[in-house]
């Protein structure tokens, strides 16, 4: 069986859906108590707030946020990073999770459990499910399309199931998510035009949380083959599919490409400190090592900003999940 971790199971079940009990009002330039890497700096800090992702240009960043004065379940929140202003997004019942932007930075696409849990109640759903996918995938979620200057929200998917991890693919031509059915994974792509949608192949046995860079070629994905104990970290470069960090054979999530396609990114457990470590790989070099930081706690969610220099992030330590940044600093290889 996979490793169900407490923190992934924080993430869509339980990370902001509990009863506030009370939220701090930082300064957003200062280090909270007990982040004491003076590298780190804290971009949100009130409520509880996790899955950041920046706007193409790096000026904006998504990510959800709940435990919050005015609402206690996760909702999306873009906030810009040139002049600090925050803004709220989605006004939901249910979960919302996995926000990302559309190529412009005026639509971003995420996934609610809101419509599922009222037209697929849980005593219709099917239980005990068994198999090689973790619990978090049996999740029941659409994928909704939102305008940021509008109010237009589009439903994107109506499959009874998982659809979730969605993002803008091909310049924004095409949307791709993750979709289960039955305790089957696959990965499905849209064309936003024409909206044909298809099976992606080719890339093994229940393919999750697909990722394509921007050279269009370059792919990365998490893979739950049943031959395998753990998920694997898969990348596709050169017109080869390799497994990442094979002689790790951990749980790897969240994976995500640099701008310029160079760089892999996600997160992986560490079975001796019981946390979620940074992981970066040299795609062309193939150099790969964990991303140091000083202070304690799990950092996932990884994201380059479009220079390279900047890496954004969820960092869980002590007492709640904050979106924090830091230098970008690589294992240097000979």
């Amino acid at each position: 069986m996979f490793h169900k971790h407490w923190c992934r199971r924080l993430w869509i079940i339980g990370l902001l859906g509990h009863a506030v009990t009370g939220c701090r009002h930082a300064d957003l330039n200062r280090n909270p108590a007990g982040l004491r890497n003076p590298g780190e700096e804290v971009l949100v800090e009130e409520g509880e707030s996790a899955q950041p992702s920046l706007s193409a240009d790096g000026t904006k960043l998504v990510y959800v946020s709940g435990k919050r004065p005015l609402h206690n379940s996760p909702q999306v929140y873009v906030k810009d990073l040139r002049t600090g202003a925050e803004r709220r997004v989605t006004f939901q019942n249910g979960i919302v999770s996995h926000p990302r932007f559309g190529p412009r930075g005026d639509q971003i696409v995420y996934s609610s459990t809101t419509d599922e849990d009222k037209e697929y109640p849980a005593f219709l759903r099917e239980s005990g499910a068994s198999g090689v996918l973790p619990t978090w995938l049996r999740q029941p979620t659409e994928v909704y399309v939102h305008g940021l200057n509008s109010f237009d929200i589009e439903r994107v998917t109506t499959h009874a199931g998982y659809d979730s991890a969605a993002k803008f693919i091909r310049n924004g031509r095409s949307l791709s998510w993750t979709q289960v059915t039955r305790d089957r994974a696959a990965i499905i792509s849209s064309n936003r035009t024409t909206h044909q949608t298809i099976e992606l192949k080719g890339l093994d046995s229940n393919p999750t949380d697909f990722h394509l860079a921007n050279d269009l070629t370059t792919a990365a994905w998490v893979s739950y083959d049943e031959m395998y104990a753990h998920a694997r970290l898969m990348l596709r470069h050169a017109g080869k599919v390799t497994e990442v960090a094979a002689d790790h054979a951990t749980l790897k999530l969240d994976p995500s490409f640099s701008n310029d396609s160079r760089w892999l990114l996600w997160s992986e457990f560490d079975a001796n400190t019981q946390t979620y470590t940074i992981h970066a790989l040299d795609v062309v070099t193939k150099c790969a090592g964990a991303v140091a930081f000083e202070a304690a706690g799990s950092r996932r969610d990884p994201v380059l900003t479009p220079d390279g220099g900047t890496l954004i992030y969820t960092w869980l330590g002590f007492d709640k999940p904050r979106v924090a940044r830091a230098k970008f600093m690589p294992k240097a290889c000979p």
